[in-house]
């Protein structure tokens, strides 16, 4: 039970393929993934939409491949520091009118989001994965807590595939969907063990997949 209902929670588990071809133990290296659905509702996700159609993404290249990244960080260390609700991306490149545009947005978003932060996810992964998250011998101020937070765009025609990479920075990840799978889009979010065959996730709006 997380946020007062039941959340049914699919788990996966993806062992690397290289160890497997190097003849170590297949189980002492393997990532776990879990699909929560409906971690956020159609009505939030809607207003969510509304917000961002209303702005330009930015478009710096990305760390992983290059390529222009077509995203918007709501949550990140730096936005913490002063200016308030400012990236030192927007410090730095953006227009101040821009500027206090994307204050708005953020503040605007994290309202939408803070319940599914606070009562499903948050909760969700430090009971999962406790052992990392969660340790009593670390104390509760060592608890797993959410960082970074971003939201990307992908469309044909700007920005349709991510190769595929490790979230070094992060313990856990969690990957909110904002559009329906089969209808909005195909492909989609993937795992793959090394260079094996790439699994997809069919997520659809508000659902998530969270993963080590």
């Amino acid at each position: 039970t997380l946020g007062g209902r039941e959340i049914t929670a699919s788990e996966g588990m993806v062992p690397q393929i290289n160890n497997l071809e190097n003849g170590s133990d297949s189980t002492s290296i393997e990532a776990k993934v879990y699909n929560l659905p409906q971690v956020l509702d159609a009505k939030t996700v809607k207003k969510m939409l509304k917000l961002l159609n209303e702005i330009t993404l930015d478009s710096d290249p990305d760390t992983v491949d290059g390529m222009p990244t077509y995203e918007v960080f709501i949550e990140s260390p730096d936005l913490r520091r002063p200016p308030s609700g400012q990236s030192l991306k927007d410090v730095l490149e953006i227009k101040p009118d821009t500027r206090e545009q994307r204050v708005n947005l953020r503040r605007e978003l994290k309202k939408m989001m803070i319940p599914a932060l606070e009562k499903v996810l948050t909760p969700f992964i430090r009971q999962t994965f406790s052992n990392v998250c969660n340790s009593t011998k670390k104390g509760p101020s060592r608890a797993c807590t959410p960082c970074y937070s971003l939201i990307r765009n992908y469309r044909h025609g700007s920005r349709s595939t991510h190769a595929a990479h490790y979230d070094g920075h992060a313990i856990v990840t969690a990957v909110v969907s904002l559009s329906d799978y089969g209808t909005e889009y195909v492909g989609g979010l993937y795992v793959a063990t090394g260079h094996g065959d790439q699994q997809y996730l069919s997520l659809s709006r508000g659902d998530a997949a969270v993963h080590d």
